[in-house]
């Protein structure tokens, strides 16, 4: 009916003809290229995510065979997969649970309403900033610089980091892109490379020195005698560094 290929230069410049034609007369629609389905309706949608039977974790229902079968990642992409694999984006119960009630406990309502006057205060700073030129860019004067500011400022990242921390940040985001070149994939797991080498460094001193931020709270967090491990404590910030900046600066340019 159209060329439908999520890859294309076309479709990633304005997906949302496709989703409407999508939505309008195919919204079941199997794409042989990467052995998906693709579903548009919102019922069926969330029919398929309140469903048990469909989940993450799709090795685990394969047979031995069938796992040593599956692509493995190339040598120039191992740390970023090694780290994803303790994502809780890509976790099914228990392990999802697990990973959920033990970052819970480190976001309170207590510390996420302790940010509400330091947010505003960074929002007015960064809107004083540009009010004497009587213009501004949504995006570069606010979207961006608010979040990373706000999600260093909660895990505990110092000043002087954080425009490292954020350009690491960035090269991984770009991993969840659809992307068929292998580039920007080996670029994210250098990042993924620095950003876990600088994280262990910032675990170990939270330990030593624990203070009111999110990874001495990660670091704390226990439930009935589990803890995270570091592996999964450093996947897990990293997440939320991506969470708490990236998609943040598209919510709010998407939203206004």
């Amino acid at each position: 009916m159209f060329d439908f290929n999520p890859l294309s230069p076309e479709f990633q410049s304005n997906p949302y003809q496709y989703y409407h034609l999508l939505l309008e007369h195919m919204p079941m629609f199997y794409w042989d290229k990467w052995n998906m389905w693709f579903f548009s309706r919102y019922e069926d949608c969330s029919a398929v995510l309140r469903n048990n039977h469909f989940g993450h974790e799709f090795a685990a229902t394969m047979s031995e065979q069938e796992r040593a079968a599956l692509p493995k990642a190339p040598p120039e992409q191992k740390a970023l997969w090694d780290m994803q694999r303790h994502w809780m984006l890509l976790k099914d119960p228990p392990s999802h649970t697990r990973l959920r009630m033990l970052v819970h406990k480190a976001f309170t309502p207590r510390t996420v309403e302790q940010l509400r006057v330091y947010i505003q205060r960074i929002t007015d700073e960064l809107i004083d900033g540009v009010q004497g030129a009587g213009r501004m860019d949504l995006i570069e004067d606010l979207a961006f610089p608010l979040p990373v500011t706000v999600i260093s400022e909660l895990l505990g990242v110092p000043q002087a980091d954080r425009e490292q921390v954020r350009l690491w940040s960035r090269d991984l985001a770009v991993s969840l892109e659809f992307i068929e070149e292998a580039e920007p994939y080996n670029l994210a797991s250098s990042a993924t490379e620095a950003f876990d080498h600088y994280l262990r460094g910032l675990i170990a001193e939270h330990r030593a020195h624990p203070r009111e931020d999110l990874i001495s709270a990660l670091v704390a967090a226990e439930e009935q005698g589990d803890k995270l491990t570091e592996d999964e404590m450093i996947a897990t910030i990293m997440l939320l560094f991506i969470a708490g900046h990236e998609t943040t600066v598209n919510l709010i340019g998407n939203g206004t």
